[in-house]
């Protein structure tokens, strides 16, 4: 039995354990980076501390989409070198609740046809209002970035 945060992208609802959510924050006043890719959507400044945020829309390859008041960026803390966390964003469409799913209601992504980039897909879940898409948070800042057009 796991708790998860959803949330959508392109209509497709998503989640990530909550044990990878440091916070979320809603129109974060994004510091952009010259030179940066277009999946990087800028820098947020985290009590202090710079944290890159990604546009997980442009990442995985998908069509851009202006953030509005439902825009949300979920802090991530990731395993960074020698086991310290550090924080990641990722702006997301919209961040929906926090669930609770049994083990045994997530099976594997190979299964299924998966909309999104199948390199971050861990997993699809039944629950009570549909399917969700299991994110592996780790691969979604690893993924080698889609090429644009």
């Amino acid at each position: 039995m796991g708790n998860y945060l959803t949330f959508s992208i392109a209509d497709e609802i998503c989640a990530v354990g909550i044990a990878e959510v440091e916070t979320v924050m809603e129109d974060a006043g994004l510091s952009r980076v010259s030179g940066a890719p277009d999946y990087l959507a800028g820098l947020l400044d985290l009590r202090g501390e710079a944290v890159p945020v990604i546009d997980v829309r442009r990442k995985l390859g998908l069509a851009p989409r202006e953030a509005d008041e439902r825009s949300s960026i979920i802090v991530l803390a990731l395993a960074g070198e020698g086991g310290k966390r550090r924080p990641a964003g990722a702006l997301v469409d919209s961040v929906s609740e926090v669930i609770e799913l049994p083990d045994e209601a997530i099976a594997p992504a190979g299964d299924f046809a998966v909309a999104l980039d199948e390199k971050v897909v861990k997993g699809i879940a039944r629950s009570e209002s549909g399917f969700i898409t299991m994110i592996a948070a780790e691969r979604l800042f690893e993924a080698t970035p889609a090429l644009s057009a």
